[in-house]
């Protein structure tokens, strides 16, 4: 029986699992108030053949420390491209105004905050989210800054901390 490596996404609401080699979605279990709903079966996909989405984990007032959440495998010779990212939270920051997150691409030696933007502006948690809301966020216009070598990681830079906020960031990657 071969292996199939499995990964999960949430998307609009839904948790979907897919086939991480093909990028087919493979079953979507979503969730209301009421509770979560029996799993279906389902043939889209969302992903592209060579794409990946990496998942920060948690981002809140306990887990908003500037961290690497990814690197490049060093197999990837010719590297990868950031291709989307989007931030998702079900608690907006109330308090911090300042309290904002970048996601940097940072190369081995390098510290994170002196690593290269990814995005065109630091995504302000506060006001520049909405609640049980995908934000997707607009990339950084320099095209290097988006292109990572093998062994380049990818990593949050956070100002200031949270109080409220919860949420999660999702980077696309496109192998080259």
């Amino acid at each position: 029986m071969p292996v199939t490596l499995i990964g999960s996404k949430w998307s609009s609401g839904d948790l979907v699992f897919y086939d991480i080699a093909t990028g087919t979605a493979i079953m979507t279990i979503y969730h209301s108030t009421t509770g979560v709903a029996i799993p279906t079966l389902t043939t889209s996909s969302t992903l592209a053949p060579n794409e990946q989405l990496i998942p920060s984990g948690q981002i809140d007032a306990n887990h908003c420390t500037d961290r690497f959440m990814w690197t490049c495998p060093a197999g990837w010779t010719a590297g990868c491209t950031v291709v989307g990212i989007a931030f998702c939270q079900s608690v907006v920051e109330a308090t911090g105004a300042s309290s904002t997150c970048m996601p940097r691409k940072v190369p081995s030696g390098t510290a994170i905050a002196a690593g290269s933007s990814l995005l065109a502006a630091a995504l302000n948690l506060k006001t520049g989210v909405t609640a049980n809301t995908i934000c997707s966020c607009s990339l950084n216009a320099t095209p290097a800054n988006l292109v990572l070598a093998a062994t380049d990681s990818i990593a949050l830079d956070f100002t200031n901390a949270l109080t409220e906020y919860i949420g999660e960031c999702t980077i696309y990657v496109q192998k080259n």
